[in-house]
Parts: C-alpha cells; sequence; structure tokens
C-alpha cells in the first residue's frame, strides 16, 4: 500500500499524463476488473491497486519524461540524462520511501526480459563535463572498403562482398527492431530481448550531448535493457546510412566480424545529431546462419547535420581503438 505522501505525489504524475494513458494504466494496473468513468476515479483506482510507488512508477505507460517534469516542478534538480529508474530512485529519496534494489527500478512491461544470474552482471557509469530472434541474417549482396588492424595478436583481414552483404542486411535488421520499440512509431513492437546477445555481452555507450559521459553494462539483459530504453524512455529513432559508405565489416580468423556503422538520431521528427556504432558478432553454436552480439559501443554526439553521415577508413579505425574490445594496439593500416 502506498502512504499518504507516496499517493499524493503519484497524483500529480498521473495528472499529468491524458485521459486515454490514465485508462490504459488503469486497465494494466487493475487487469481490467475496475470500471471507471472519469480521470478521478481511474487515478484513485491506479492508486489502490498499486502495491508499492516503485510498482507503479516503472510501468511503461508511465513515462520517464513525465517523472522528470514532476522532480522539476518540485524543485528536485537532477541531470537531464538520468535513466527512468535512476528518476524512480530520486523521487522514492524525495518522499522519504523504501528504496529497492535498481533491477527492481526498471521498467516492467518491457516483454518478456527476465534476467538470468548470469545475464544480471553489472553496470558501470563515468559522467565528465566538458565545456565543450538471436540476430538472424542472411547476405543478399554489395561492397565497400575496408581497413587491416594489426598487432602481433590479431589480423583483421578485408572483408568479401558476403560479409558485407550481411553486415548491411545485420545494421538494416537491427536498428529497424530497435526502432520498432518506440512508443511514437505505429508499428508493432518486434521481438527485442537478451536472446540477441551472448550472455556475457558487453556495451558501452558514450554520449557527447555537449557533456560527455560514458556508461558500461555487462550481460545480455542489461545491455538489452538499455537500448530498449533509448528507444521505449529517451524516444530514440535511428536512421542508419546503409550502404557500403555508411557500413564497414571486417573479421579475426577466429569468427568475430566486426560491423561498424553510422547515422543520424531523431526524437519527435527533429534530428539531434548523428551516432557512430561497433558491433561485434559471432556465429551461434547451433546455427551457422545466426549471430549473436558479442561486443558493442555505441557513440551519440549532438551537432547540426547538413550532409548523410558516412564511415571513413580513418572513422572506422577512431571507432575499432575507442571500443576496446579487440584489445589492439598500435599499428592501423588502410588497404
Amino acid at each position: 500500500m502506498l502512504t499518504d505522501t507516496e499517493k499524493k505525489g503519484c497524483r500529480k504524475i498521473l495528472e499529468k499524463m491524458s485521459s486515454e494513458e490514465l485508462r490504459s494504466l488503469k486497465d494494466t494496473t487493475t487487469k481490467r476488473q475496475i470500471s471507471v468513468e472519469s480521470r478521478n476515479e481511474a487515478v484513485r483506482a491506479i492508486l489502490e491497486y498499486s502495491q508499492s510507488p516503485a510498482e507503479l512508477l516503472r510501468r511503461k505507460k508511465l513515462r520517464r519524461d513525465l517523472i522528470f517534469q514532476y522532480l522539476a516542478d518540485c524543485d528536485v534538480i537532477v541531470p537531464v540524462n538520468l535513466e527512468k529508474h535512476e528518476l524512480i530512485r530520486r523521487t522514492l529519496q524525495h518522499w522519504g520511501s523504501a528504496l529497492p534494489q535498481d533491477r527492481d527500478l526498471l521498467e516492467i512491461e518491457a516483454g518478456p526480459l527476465q534476467p538470468t544470474a548470469a545475464s544480471q552482471t553489472g553496470v558501470r557509469r563515468r559522467t565528465t563535463v566538458n565545456a565543450a530472434t538471436p540476430a538472424t541474417c542472411t547476405a543478399n549482396e554489395p561492397a565497400g572498403a575496408a581497413v587491416v588492424i594489426q598487432n602481433t595478436a590479431t589480423v583483421l583481414k578485408v572483408q568479401t562482398h558476403k560479409d558485407q552483404a550481411l553486415g548491411e542486411t545485420f545494421v538494416h535488421w537491427f536498428y529497424n527492431l530497435v526502432n520498432s520499440q518506440n512508443p511514437t512509431h505505429s508499428v508493432h513492437p518486434g521481438d527485442f530481448g537478451p536472446h540477441h546477445f551472448w550472455e556475457n555481452c558487453t556495451l558501452k555507450l558514450v554520449s557527447r550531448t555537449p557533456d560527455m559521459s560514458e556508461e558500461e553494462f555487462e550481460g545480455s539483459w542489461l545491455v538489452a535493457q538499455r537500448f530498449l530504453a533509448l528507444a521505449r524512455e529517451e524516444l530514440l529513432v535511428f536512421n542508419p546510412n546503409v550502404s557500403a559508405e555508411g557500413v564497414k565489416v571486417t573479421s579475426d580468423p577466429h569468427g568475430l566480424l566486426i560491423v561498424m556503422a553510422c547515422g543520424t538520431i531523431h526524437q519527435h521528427n527533429n534530428c539531434l545529431g548523428v551516432f557512430q556504432q561497433m558491433f561485434g558478432l559471432v556465429r551461434s553454436t547451433l546455427d551457422d546462419s545466426t549471430w549473436k552480439i558479442k561486443s558493442s559501443q555505441l557513440q551519440l554526439s549532438s551537432s547540426q547535420v547538413t550532409a548523410i553521415p558516412k564511415l571513413t577508413d580513418s572513422s572506422a579505425n577512431q571507432l575499432l581503438l575507442e571500443s576496446g574490445s579487440l584489445a589492439m594496439v598500435p599499428h592501423v593500416r588502410k588497404v
């Protein structure tokens, strides 16, 4: 049950929702067992049938921006790039509520994303302020340039036409699937989840907006949740340049396929800037035609965009080196 303080705060957040959103949230909370005839009745039903403030706040229909605006109204100043579960924690602290574990603050109603001990490994975050179904892909064809990155341990080879086609197919598939999770899109969300990642996969997210922040995630469940948050909570839409100029592919002798992509980022039909992303793909041991994501680095930069982003050899090299996923050094050369 909610305390009076929690009910008062939750009511203020719920009042920011539209009547349609309230009805939908009421149906979810009460499992359609309660009929209401007004906004006030819907709010009352939601509050009465919520077991705790955390359970209510982490519901998918209660969006991140509503919680952020509520905290601002209460003069609780928080960084604008806080994730939803961190905003929930700040809200509970403001109310003097009991604080559950972080994983219990993550959004519910997110489909079949249930964590396992092996996949729930960890999150690391650094922030600095500057002035400034598995991924099943089959190739068709096209081509592009390539780079060779070499040291004593690893030699990345020039991709074949088949590798390039596979990379472009993967990029098209991945971003379409992530974009489908965005509630502002009128498409049915695709089946996106931990099953597209190896259990020990890693994600490094670097944001330059304009302050720089870095987040690191380890484990298939956490990585999948972070990608889902980009679309569902931050309402980002990725528009990749799916061509030989926007997708670069290379591989190593041990079966790791490196796919690099770039494009523009959008929100509410506004172009926010550009992104570059590196994926390390490893073929499934059960199916040669199936690849799963082993590692990824995503770089987001806010900027004015005057042309379609392209991956040059130098920018592809830089992305590889910054990712650190190959533990390489030094000798980088073009072919």
